[in-house]
């Protein structure tokens, strides 16, 4: 018996603020052309986040969070690739 086979992690990250400290809550938000509609994942307690099944092309990828300056991120993502990307959140003044 094979064991379960887990989603591809095509673009996995932690999210953090100043301080280093995980922030839950995130709201992430990839968008781009080979996408029918807008993929959205929110960060776990520990700052963690996944989005699983992305097809290969370009990406703009928003983390935003109540208090905190909104955050975007440009990505190309090639076939079979894995992209992580850790972010630092800052509040906002």
């Amino acid at each position: 018996m094979q064991p379960a086979r887990r989603p591809a992690e095509r673009l996995p990250g932690h999210i953090v603020d100043t301080q280093g400290l995980p922030l839950p809550g995130v709201t992430v938000t990839v968008e781009g052309r080979n996408l029918q509609r807008a993929v959205i994942a929110i960060s776990s307690g520990n700052g963690d986040y996944v989005i699983p099944h992305l097809p290969p092309g370009t990406f703009e990828i928003s983390f935003e969070l109540s208090g905190f300056e909104r955050q975007q991120r440009m990505v190309n993502i090639a076939p079979t690739q894995r992209l992580p990307i850790n972010i630092t959140m800052v509040r906002r003044l």
